[in-house]
């Protein structure tokens, strides 16, 4: 409902300063809630679908790029909102928010589902090179037996 009314208090139907401080204000509340909710997630994602012999070296690489993301963002959007270069105000959020299509369709590719798998199943599918988007239905060895570890989820 925030993105939804940023969005529509940007489109211009209102040109007025309350307009852009309702849609700033929302962006604001937006930024907080997905800070205390979903933001940090890739954070624990690093670690939970790599391999536990790459785990350091691919959670390193994780936050490097997360780093340098986070630099050419900070670098981009001040010329984005500056009245002396794009001037594009808060409706830079569009610019943002066509970035999540392509995204969107990176992470179903190339983002494994892990639930109710254990270490030794990851490893044995990254082995397999089975592609990341059919990790969720392929059995594995410990499936085929019948054997799930101590710790495993319960899946039904």
């Amino acid at each position: 409902m925030l993105l939804f009314n940023i969005g529509f208090a940007t489109t211009g139907f209102f040109d007025t300063d309350g307009s852009d401080k309702a849609a700033l204000g929302l962006l604001l509340l937006w930024v907080m809630s997905y800070g205390l909710s979903a933001g940090p997630i890739g954070f624990v994602a690093a670690g939970e679908t790599s391999t536990a012999r790459l785990r350091a070296k691919t959670t390193s690489f994780n936050l490097g790029c997360y780093g340098l993301g986070f630099v050419v963002f900070q670098w981009t959007i001040s010329y984005m909102i500056s009245p002396d270069a794009a001037n594009l105000g808060v409706k830079a959020t569009f610019v943002w928010a066509g970035l999540l299509v392509p995204t969107v369709l990176i992470l179903y590719f190339f983002y494994p589902e892990t639930y109710g798998r254990t270490y030794w199943e990851l490893d044995e599918l990254y082995e397999r090179r089975i592609p990341a988007w059919r990790f969720k239905d392929t059995p594995t060895l410990s499936d085929q037996s019948g054997y799930k570890g101590p710790g495993a989820a319960e899946t039904k």
